[in-house]
């Protein structure tokens, strides 16, 4: 079964924690402490660093804006300034426009760390991996065939066109 898009490889990378339970036997957690940010939460920052999707690599952005805790929106959980350390993937199918990418490490500003393992990152409307100029490979892939197209033709064109008639001779009485 070939899969030249590896859509398989990104089915896989979503539904690593996804289990086949007839039953959920998860019960509600309370909340563990008043500085937590809830899954969901939006971390608004800007890249610091570009991506380049032709290989795998490590990209770094800068926290745009205060973020508070869920519970209340009071407290300050990462300051506006902090860095977000991630990576991102590089294997982009043909046609696909969207790199995904997971963040890593924050460094806050008085500079202490905190590891956040591999949160995926999103663009500004929510949608997964992030978008912007994408070199869609078009001279590679059909680069080769208009040269092969057109050496082709310039062989056609030099190659002069046979005018002269085919005659027959036939015996006369």
């Amino acid at each position: 079964n070939v899969d030249p898009n590896g859509q398989k490889a990104k089915e896989d990378f979503f539904n690593t924690d996804l289990k086949e339970l007839g039953y959920l036997p998860n019960r509600v957690v309370p909340q563990q402490s008043p500085y937590e940010l809830k899954r969901g939460s939006v971390i608004p920052a800007t890249l610091i660093t570009g991506i380049n999707s032709d290989l795998p690599g490590r990209i770094t952005a800068h926290v745009s804006q205060n973020v508070y805790d869920s519970a209340t929106g009071h407290r300050l959980l990462i300051p506006q300034g902090t860095k977000l350390f991630g990576r991102y993937d590089s294997k982009v199918s043909f046609g696909q426009s969207r790199v995904l990418v997971v963040w890593t490490d924050i460094i806050f500003p008085n500079g202490s760390t905190l590891q956040i393992g591999g949160m995926a990152g999103s663009d500004a409307q929510g949608y997964s991996g992030f978008r912007d100029k994408v070199d869609r490979k078009w001279l590679q892939t059909f680069g080769s065939a208009i040269l092969i197209a057109m050496i082709g033709t310039g062989m056609d064109m030099a190659i002069p066109q046979s005018s002269t008639l085919a005659t027959q001779e036939t015996a006369s009485d």
